[in-house]
C-alpha cells in the first residue's frame, strides 16, 4: 500500500477489536505527466484502493470490525459536491465499507472553495472519510472540524488562513 499507511488493532473490552486504519492515497496530479505503469493518476489511484482492500482484508478478516480513515482522495457524487475519482471511491467501499458521514443531513465538502488553501473556483468535493465495517446498529456521528481559520502573525503582519487545505472529520460512536 502507501507508505503513509497506519494500522492498530484495538482491543474493545467485552466486544470485537476494531482494526483502525489510516491512509493517505495518491491524488490527481493533472499538472504532472503520467510516467507509471497504470496508465494515468486514476488507474494508479485504483491499483492503491486495491492493494489498501487486499490489506484490509489480510489483517482483519471478511468479518473484523474495521476503521479506515484519511485523505482517499476520491469521493462520491452527490449533496451538492462533485465526486473525484467517483469509480474509485466505489471500488473502496465496495459493498462493506460505510460512509456515514455522507449519509447524514449535516453533510459538506472537506476539500472546498471557502478554505484559504483552496482556488475559490473549485467545486465541493469530500475526499477526505471516515469509512466503517461491520459495526452492526452503532450510533456513528461524524462531524467537519478545523474549519475555522486562524490568525497568524508573519514578520509583524496578520495573516489569517486555516489550518489545512483540508477541512478534518471526527467520529463518535458508540458501540451496541
Amino acid at each position: 500500500v502507501c507508505s503513509s499507511d497506519l494500522y492498530a488493532k484495538i482491543d474493545v473490552p467485552g466486544g470485537q477489536p476494531i482494526h483502525a486504519f489510516c491512509t493517505h492515497l495518491g491524488s490527481p496530479l493533472d499538472i504532472i505527466p503520467y510516467a507509471g505503469k497504470y496508465r494515468s493518476w486514476q488507474g494508479e489511484h485504483l491499483h492503491q484502493v486495491q492493494q489498501l482492500r487486499e490489506y484490509i482484508d489480510q489483517k482483519a478478516g471478511p468479518r473484523g470490525r474495521v476503521m479506515l480513515m484519511g485523505d482517499m482522495n476520491s469521493g462520491p457524487d452527490g449533496n451538492g459536491m462533485v465526486g473525484e475519482w467517483a469509480d474509485n471511491y466505489a471500488a473502496l467501499v465496495a459493498n462493506d465499507l460505510v460512509d456515514p458521514y455522507f449519509t447524514q443531513r449535516n453533510v459538506d465538502c472537506t476539500w472546498c472553495p471557502d478554505n484559504s488553501w483552496v482556488d475559490d473556483t473549485s467545486p465541493k468535493r469530500l475526499i477526505d472519510h471516515i469509512l466503517l465495517r461491520n459495526f452492526g446498529r452503532s450510533d456513528a456521528h461524524v462531524a467537519r472540524i478545523l474549519e475555522t481559520p486562524i490568525n497568524l502573525v508573519v514578520q509583524g503582519t496578520s495573516i489569517t488562513t486555516n489550518l489545512s487545505d483540508h477541512y478534518g472529520l471526527r467520529a463518535e460512536i458508540e458501540l451496541e
